[in-house]
């Protein structure tokens, strides 16, 4: 009998170890990686050479969703929960689940079912606990959501930039982490001061617009100006025939100034150091009001300047509106010279084919 007893329990044994196979025993999750290359925004066509981390007003704005990339290891066991909190020190479970600590917020919470996951984040949710926008005041443990469009305004005109952490946790019993990771963000809601005396030249199909840059470079994000124009380049105008006097314009709503300019009025750009910008792609003979906006590294444009009114070519006639009001520049006054003089001068206004216009 003894050889048989010894058969059947060789023989359980073997199944045993066929069942172990086919069911391992489950092991907790406890790495989560960020795959941060492979972030992506949802506006990723329009911001191609900005930052991944940063975010910007027109981000705010549109709410734009930011896909996060996460994959799992170390175990099988995927019952765990995973939270992703905004915020500052949110790794630490204090500052989860103090009621009185409002540094961190959360803004997702789910069952993890896979050991690869994507979530979507839309950018107003990572900003709504943020103090400075004034609701700092979030509830605790509470997912947010459809986060309202007032987050956008930022805090003051000239906000710096500031830093902002998401925190990705799997979260066991108890509110313990059981594996964290993190992304660093910036977020900057407004561009810089807009540049301010404004003076200029007119050109063939352009104005030449010089300005002060003084209030702009204050901001230690700036990386450029932008010039904005109403009519924007390309769009009908009003010229009238050739030689016909221009009267100047009679004042823009949309290139307005401190207000944010349209981006589909753009009309030139300059770097940084700049002190004067050109605007192209004008039409001669044609009135035009035209601002000029700083930028910054965000890609935020700032409020635009005082509006000047030229006229690209050979008008003789310039106005600039800015803030004493619509002003015009009269005609020199007409006197006779000799022909000869006449010639030499006219072939001298031709080959610069410019006029002044400048801020009253």
């Amino acid at each position: 009998m003894k050889p048989k007893i010894t058969r059947l329990f060789a023989s359980a044994a073997a199944a045993l170890a066929v069942l172990a196979a086919s069911h391992p025993a489950t092991a907790q999750v406890t790495t989560i990686t960020l795959e941060a290359p492979n972030i992506v925004h949802s506006d990723q066509g329009t911001r191609p050479s900005m930052p991944l981390k940063y975010i910007n007003r027109a981000d705010c704005l549109q709410d734009d969703v930011i896909s996060f990339p996460l994959v799992f290891g170390g175990g099988n066991d995927l019952g765990l929960t995973l939270e992703a909190w905004a915020g500052v020190g949110c790794d630490q479970a204090a500052a989860r689940t103090s009621s009185t600590n409002t540094a961190c917020w959360l803004v997702y919470r789910d069952i993890v079912a896979s050991p690869t996951i994507n979530i979507a984040l839309h950018v107003r949710d990572v900003l709504a606990g943020t103090a400075a926008n004034g609701l700092g005041n979030v509830t605790t443990g509470t997912v947010i959501a459809d986060t309202p469009v007032s987050i956008c305004e930022p805090s003051s005109a000239a906000a710096p930039p500031t830093n902002l952490t998401l925190y990705f946790l799997l979260v066991s019993s108890g509110e313990m982490a059981a594996a964290t990771t993190s992304w660093a963000a910036s977020f900057k809601l407004s561009g810089p001061p807009a540049p301010t005396s404004l003076t200029g030249q007119t050109g063939a199909g352009e104005l030449i617009v010089d300005f002060d840059p003084t209030s702009s470079v204050e901001d230690p994000s700036l990386s450029g100006f932008a010039a904005f124009c109403d009519p924007a380049p390309g769009a009908a105008t009003d010229a009238a025939e050739a030689g016909a006097p221009r009267l100047g314009c009679p004042g823009s709503n949309i290139v307005v100034p401190g207000q944010d300019p349209p981006a589909s009025d753009l009309c030139g750009q300059a770097t940084k150091a700049a002190v004067s910008i050109t605007a192209t792609g004008l039409t001669d003979g044609a009135n035009y009001d035209v601002g000029v906006a700083a930028v910054d590294t965000y890609f935020n444009t700032g409020p635009l300047s005082e509006t000047a009114c030229g006229v690209p070519g050979t008008s003789t006639d310039v106005r600039v509106k800015s803030g004493c009001g619509l002003c015009s520049f009269a005609r020199p006054q007409s006197t006779r010279v000799p022909s000869a003089l006449a010639a030499l001068l006219g072939l001298a206004l031709f080959a610069r084919r410019r006029r002044r216009f400048a801020s009253c």
